[in-house]
């Protein structure tokens, strides 16, 4: 029988946090799910600490080496690997708020008779523990943001269903840091609207002081800002053609 979530995880020298991870996996109450893990080969102790997780959960969890070329591309191998019904993405640096996430995010789902594409709050938290929470907005807020080139659906709280991935093709291995963005933006575009909830599934980290946190930021803005203006093109083009 199918698993009703396929969790990804790409991993690749990821420690020290890879170890939270993985045990708030472990500590979820709902339990119909598969756990993905791709691994770059990596050289610290991040083989590990997922080779214990594997023994732990059995059969729902695998793990696939690849060539580190990416997270996107790591996040698409997960995908095409994929059994489950819904895909939830968790970063080896992030971790469920929770025990409960995963049920909740069921629960949200059965509510709303099972949308193709939900999206929670986004919530943050920095290396001095303080955590942030961006705000749920209004869904046309949210639109326009994404038509001016900024990615309002973080990818740690989107919770998508595979077939959409199966119909509109896979995240963009060209782009560093704004595939999420790319993708999302082609499924607004081709009609598939995601449904708003005010709940928190997944945490992430970052770190406002990292000169690498504040690099990424910016090559981030660039590629959205260009996949951006790539889809307003395509629109006007098609309104004139």
């Amino acid at each position: 029988m199918k698993p009703f979530f396929t969790i990804i995880t790409p991993t690749y020298n990821s420690c020290p946090y890879v170890s939270h991870a993985l045990e708030t996996v472990l500590q979820q109450s709902f339990t119909d799910f598969e756990h993905i893990i791709v691994d770059g080969y990596s050289k610290d102790k991040t083989s590990y600490h997922i080779k214990e997780h594997v023994k732990l959960l059995g059969k729902r969890a695998r793990i696939i080496k690849a060539v580190p070329t990416g997270v996107y591309n790591a996040i698409n191998i997960g995908l095409k690997n994929s059994h489950g019904r819904y895909v939830v993405f968790l970063n080896s640096d992030d971790f469920f708020s929770d025990k409960d996430a995963l049920a909740r995010i069921y629960f949200h789902l059965k509510q709303l008779n099972f949308p193709r594409w939900l999206v929670g709050v986004r919530k943050a938290v920095n290396e001095n523990g303080k955590e942030k929470y961006y705000s749920w907005r209004a869904p046309f807020l949210k639109y326009l943001g994404v038509y001016l080139g900024f990615n309002m659906f973080c990818h740690q709280n989107t919770v998508v269903d595979i077939n959409l991935f199966e119909q509109f093709g896979y995240f963009r291995e060209d782009l560093v840091l704004s595939s999420d963005f790319a993708y999302w933006s082609k499924l607004l575009l081709h009609g598939q609207k995601p449904v708003f909830v005010k709940d928190n599934f997944i945490t992430f980290r970052y770190s406002r002081k990292s000169l690498s946190t504040r690099l990424a930021y910016t090559i981030g803005v660039i590629e959205a800002q260009k996949v951006s203006w790539g889809h307003k093109a395509a629109k006007l083009k098609g309104l004139f053609s």
